[in-house]
């Protein structure tokens, strides 16, 4: 991101409108406490006129009390009101101003007194660096403060012109000084901004590529410092899949065709995941595995999983026919009590432990292809809304023998009324 040598600015509109809200923010405290510095000292001046100079204080209490005092304390007023962002640099240049000009002011008054030039020096230094105005505002005000003190000079005081030019060099070389700092204090918090907002990207980048690796919770607690994260979670639903033949496949077709398929599968199975909220816990090769019921419980965590299992086969028979690649899947749930934790610590991952898991994988291995295999426990859990078919008794590994079912779709509201009036008649 570029800045104007010349006007400070950001050439992108977007984002110098966000810089001017982000200068606002933090220059609002310090201008109040400028304006807040400035009355309480117009006022110390008025009584010090009231005391040491009662017979020309009239005319300079005019000027104070009459004239800059209420203009700064309607600036103080204005900076509490929703619309000081908008005119907050208008507003400071006109009470600068008025508060400068006062100086000639004064002198057209009382010509005994002169020209305030101390005053009217500590003024421009104070439009450059107390009251927080920008380098373009301040440069514009400070050459008018110069401007209309000469043009009220030549016209009213008359002050001798060696005089004049003598005072003209301090306030020009005091002009300068000013804005030589205001321009570095502008650029260096301009630079600052750019920093600090390429630092957010990047911390956006890290968060978004923390939270497509962990639950939203579960990097949270990372973030806060845990270094141990372990749940037990009493009641789950967890869905393995996977590709059928797919190392065949991979035989037949290129590398980039075959990385292709598999992205556009695993994108899609993705988006349902998101689309049924459910937390997917990792890829491995051509398998996929998700979760319902963790790191958040929910109480149809196994409703969840068979509606994504129904997407997915769906998924996979339109993309079969779109790449015109005979895709198929088998796919395995099983619901119950699993430990969820991360483990690692490069390339760490949030995985899942228990024999819930072993018997969800089983399920997807023991399956048949384009269907989904449930265990009882799930049948048990879904079997009032959606309709199944019985499978014969299978040997599973470390289990023994066990009654399963495939699991065919989501019974139709008709369907069910049909099943009502059946058990009723």
């Amino acid at each position: 991101m570029k800045i104007n040598p010349l006007t400070l600015s950001f050439p992108n509109p977007e984002s110098e409108r966000e810089f001017l809200q982000h200068y606002f923010r933090i220059s609002l405290k310090q201008v109040r406490l400028a304006l807040v510095l400035a009355i309480v000292v117009y006022i110390i001046l008025g009584i010090v006129d009231i005391q040491f100079a009662p017979e020309i204080r009239d005319k300079l209490l005019l000027v104070r009390y009459g004239f800059v005092l209420p203009i700064c304390v309607s600036v103080l007023g204005l900076s509490f009101s929703a619309y000081f962002r908008h005119i907050m640099q208008i507003s400071i240049s006109v009470a600068i101003g008025v508060a400068a000009i006062a100086a000639p002011v004064v002198a057209i008054l009382i010509p005994a007194l002169g020209v305030n030039y101390i005053g009217l020096t500590s003024l421009l230094m104070y439009n450059y660096t107390a009251i927080k105005l920008r380098f373009v505002t301040a440069s514009i005000t400070g050459l008018m403060i110069f401007l209309l003190y000469n043009i009220l000079d030549l016209l009213m005081i008359q002050t001798p012109l060696a005089k004049l030019i003598e005072v003209d060099f301090y306030l020009m070389a005091t002009m300068c000084v000013g804005m030589f700092a205001n321009y570095q204090m502008e650029f260096y918090l301009r630079q600052s901004y750019i920093s600090d907002r390429l630092l957010r990207k990047e911390q956006e980048k890290a968060e978004e590529l923390l939270l497509n690796v962990l639950p939203a919770s579960i990097a949270a607690r990372l973030k806060r410092g845990d270094k141990v994260i372990a749940e037990s979670f009493p009641d789950v639903t967890i869905l393995f899949a996977d590709l059928v033949n797919f190392t065949q496949l991979s035989a037949t077709i290129s590398a980039k065709e075959l990385v292709n398929i598999l992205n556009e599968i695993f994108s899609e199975f993705d988006l349902l995941a998101e689309k049924h909220g459910l937390e997917k816990i990792k890829t491995i090769g051509d398998a996929y595995m998700v979760v319902g019921g963790l790191p958040i419980h929910r109480a149809d965590h196994a409703q969840a999983v068979a509606s994504m299992a129904l997407d997915m086969r769906a998924a996979i028979q339109r993309i079969s026919n779109l790449s015109q690649e005979p895709l198929s899947i088998r796919i395995g749930i099983n619901t119950g009590p699993v430990v969820a934790g991360v483990i690692g610590i490069k390339k760490f991952i949030y995985d899942l432990w228990g024999d819930t898991v072993n018997v969800a994988s089983r399920m997807e291995s023991h399956g048949i292809p384009d269907q989904i295999h449930v265990t009882g426990e799930t049948y048990q859990v879904l079997q009032q809304e959606y309709t199944f078919e019985a499978r014969d008794k299978i040997q599973v590994k470390g289990k023994g023998e066990m009654q399963t079912y495939l699991l065919l779709n989501k019974k139709s509201r008709e369907n069910e009324a049909n099943l009502h009036l059946e058990i009723f008649s």
